[in-house]
């Protein structure tokens, strides 16, 4: 009763000064939506279907289309660190069978985030290749701490993505290993 009343008597004194009143500047605070427009802070980084970035939380870049290579013959990319804001760095998310199991889709390729040739060897390249549906294709998101989660690959459920160099790569998940750690954040939200 007395916070209601203190509100109140705030609202009133912030707008008699002209000040942003105390109820609003709770609601911003507290990660909703402002009269800006501007996205949910909160629903920013909700691992769902959608739009996204994959923000390494080891070098703040954000992972997408690489230099071009080939896979039994085919045509595929390697991945590469840039400037969240391109669009090749944009991810779209679609969830598969599995709780917080998702195929990552670059909006530029058009290709599917891939562990090279399902591989399951520490070092094995995650590059970007033709949807095919396997597992390979497929990574579970996992919170790591607050605002960071890991992936990992389907097909080799103990390892993890990671940061190598200039791209990305699979390796033993270490829960201490930050070059294992990402975020996802809605480009909406950028």
């Amino acid at each position: 009763m007395s916070f209601q009343i203190a509100s109140c008597l705030l609202f009133v004194l912030a707008t008699a000064c002209g000040t942003t009143p105390l109820n609003v500047v709770l609601s911003q605070d507290a990660g909703t939506a402002s009269d800006s427009g501007a996205a949910d802070s909160g629903a920013c980084f909700v691992t769902e279907s959608g739009r996204f970035v994959l923000k390494s939380g080891l070098n703040a870049e954000c992972l997408g289309v690489g230099a071009p290579t080939t896979v039994f013959g085919n045509p595929a990319f390697e991945t590469a660190f840039g400037d969240c804001g391109l669009p090749a760095q944009t991810w779209d998310l679609s969830a598969q069978a599995g709780a917080n199991v998702f195929s990552f889709e670059n909006v530029i390729s058009e290709d599917s985030l891939d562990v090279r040739m399902a591989a399951t060897q520490s070092g094995t390249p995650v590059i970007l290749y033709a949807a095919t549906g396997l597992s390979n294709q497929q990574f579970a998101v996992r919170a790591r701490g607050a605002s960071y989660v890991e992936l990992r690959p389907q097909h080799a459920s103990s390892s993890c993505v990671g940061v190598a160099a200039a791209s990305a790569q699979i390796s033993p998940c270490a829960p201490t290993d930050s070059t294992q750690t990402w975020q996802l954040e809605r480009v909406d939200c950028l």
